[in-house]
């Protein structure tokens, strides 16, 4: 499926993403990545999960998170990469990409 518009509060795209930094060398099957856009995709970000990325910036390299569900439990764990001030990258296993793509549409 292609790119989608998160409705309500959150104005946020969630896509799969396809990784062609030069510094990426290679593809681990194992691995998917989900890539946030929109002003208000560390917001959403940041209240899902257990780390603080509001002010992450592309320096910053990789910031290793879990996203909980809204008992608390750990949905997942993964790392967080924000490339632009509007995007955000999200690392994790590729079983569970189905499950936190579905989790971040609620």
């Amino acid at each position: 499926s292609g790119p989608e518009t998160m409705s309500g509060a959150w104005p946020v795209r969630v896509t799969s993403a396809l990784l062609r930094l030069p510094r990426w060398r290679t593809t681990l099957s194992e691995r998917g990545v989900l890539a946030l856009e929109g002003r208000d995709a560390k917001k959403l970000v940041h209240g899902l999960s257990t780390a603080h990325i509001l002010e992450l910036a592309p320096s910053d390299g990789a910031t290793y998170t879990g996203f909980l569900n809204a008992q608390g439990r750990i949905l997942c764990d993964g790392f967080l990469l924000a490339p632009e001030e509007e995007r955000v990258l999200i690392d994790v296993e590729a079983a569970t990409l189905p499950l936190l793509e579905q989790h971040l549409r609620r």
